[in-house]
């Protein structure tokens, strides 16, 4: 992802009946995602609009390089955005979400 970028990440899944959703993302070992996070929004069918609602910081992450977070579901379309707001490029192998839906 470039310096100072946005990556959004629409997922075609129906989160209906979750209660959380696991977000994770791997990069490389020389990755730094300490000033980079994932915002994630919720949307329903009836809503125009997703909604930002929750933010995984990289500065919580244990590895500079990957990390995540769980947060609550509160919709049934979710996007993810990796958000870069750093002045050096980051190369992210794999962004990850997972849910149990009942």
């Amino acid at each position: 992802m470039v310096a100072g970028g946005v990556l959004n990440l629409t997922s075609t899944g129906d989160y209906t009946g979750a209660d959380h959703i696991a977000i994770a993302i791997e990069c490389p070992a020389g990755a730094n995602l300490q000033g980079a996070g994932i915002t994630v929004w919720w949307g329903s069918s009836l809503a125009s609009h997703l909604t930002l609602t929750d933010v995984v910081s990289g500065a919580s992450f244990l590895l500079k390089n990957m990390g995540g977070s769980t947060v609550p579901v509160y919709g049934s379309q979710l996007m993810l955005q990796v958000v870069n707001p750093g002045s050096t490029a980051i190369s992210c192998d794999q962004v990850t979400a997972y849910a149990v839906v009942h």
